[in-house]
């Protein structure tokens, strides 16, 4: 079955379910699928690129505001304008969007990637959340903890929940030469965190942790919100150079790789796709002993409970000086390759559709 599949996503910025959804597109087209991604903003440059060089179709709708309704206008206009078998959302509210615009006869499915949202927090929402995702012909969860999560918030769906972990290409990320941080002026040990600057990913408990690590340097990879927050936090505890902020990067592999030890210090996490990729570059790795998050990383590394800066420190300094246990962490990307990823998807997308088509012109 050749398939045409639509990834639809808030943006295709250089953070976690957005590279999920990059790569994956790229695996999909190399077995053979029809992809397109659509981002109601803009995205990274090289992401895009990189799709767009590797047979991906992507498009930027150049919305400003995700939560702007317009976006119902425009993905109708897309909608329009090109056939597809299914329609894969991501995120919210791209996920609303999506539910509310699409054609009934048209195959829905979406990823939930993470634990919590703030939906959660209202239980009056329940009853609008489970009519948008009752338009799902299937909801993915990256992983049991997600699953479960999910299932406990909307009982009404459980039965439509399928869990696929997220994937990575380990041959690609060892093909990144490691990073040399004297050339950033740095001496001493590294502590290396890669995620979106937002209060969800704790950077600001791993910048506490740093004043009962003397000598060791954090480096911070990212873009967001709590940026400006976390540099006025970095100046009140006097940690002045010991704590560098890179701002995004494509160079992320040879980074870890060449840290000494890489920390996601997550509050909430369901699954943790810098943590995996750290655990393919070698990295020593401490994480938060959050669901999802923490059960990938205990496998290979050290967890510690969230919001804990003073736990979080001393499993920084004992990770230091643990032994690299290559055979495990070999085990464990087994579990978890690119390739493994996209054949789940593909069975599934070939499932639903073969079912739709069977049972009648339009799905549920």
């Amino acid at each position: 079955m050749n398939l045409r599949v639509l990834h639809l996503i808030n943006s295709l910025d250089r953070a976690g379910a957005e590279i999920a959804v990059a790569k994956l597109s790229l695996e999909l087209v190399k077995s053979g699928a029809k992809v397109s991604i659509a981002a109601l903003v803009g995205g990274d440059p090289h992401l895009v690129d990189e799709g767009r060089a590797n047979g991906v179709d992507v498009e930027l709708l150049g919305e400003r505001n995700i939560r702007n309704p317009i976006c119902l206008w425009k993905l109708h206009r897309l909608l329009r304008r090109g056939k597809w078998d299914v329609l894969h959302a991501h995120l919210f509210p791209t996920q609303y969007w999506a539910a509310l615009t699409a054609a009934k006869e048209m195959i829905l499915v979406t990823t939930e990637h993470t634990t919590l949202n703030r939906r959660m927090k209202y239980r009056v929402l329940q009853p609008l959340e489970a009519a948008i995702y009752r338009r799902y012909s299937c909801v993915i969860c990256n992983s049991d903890a997600t699953a479960n999560r999910f299932a406990t918030w909307l009982p009404s769906v459980k039965e439509s929940i399928r869990v696929i972990e997220n994937g990575i290409d380990v041959e690609q990320i060892s093909n990144y030469p490691r990073a040399d941080f004297s050339k950033l002026g740095i001496q001493g040990p590294v502590v290396l965190c890669v995620g979106r600057l937002e209060y969800e990913k704790g950077q600001d408990v791993l910048v506490r942790a740093m004043q009962r690590i003397p000598g060791a340097t954090l480096v911070l990879v990212g873009t967001g919100s709590r940026y400006g927050k976390l540099v006025e936090l970095v100046r009140s505890l006097h940690l002045g150079e010991r704590v560098r902020f890179l701002g995004q990067s494509t160079e992320v592999a040879g980074l870890m790789k060449g840290c000494d030890v890489y920390v996601q210090p997550s509050r909430w996490e369901g699954f943790g796709m810098a943590a995996l990729e750290a655990i393919a570059s070698g990295a020593r790795i401490v994480a938060s002993d959050v669901p999802g998050l923490g059960d990938l990383v205990r496998q290979v590394g050290r967890v510690s409970p969230p919001n804990d800066y003073v736990l979080l420190a001393n499993a920084i300094t004992d990770a230091m000086k643990d032994p690299v246990d290559q055979e495990s962490r070999t085990d464990l990307l087994a579990r978890y390759s690119l390739r493994k990823a996209c054949r789940k998807h593909l069975e599934l997308y070939v499932s639903i559709v073969s079912s739709a088509r069977a049972s009648g012109p339009a799905p549920r």
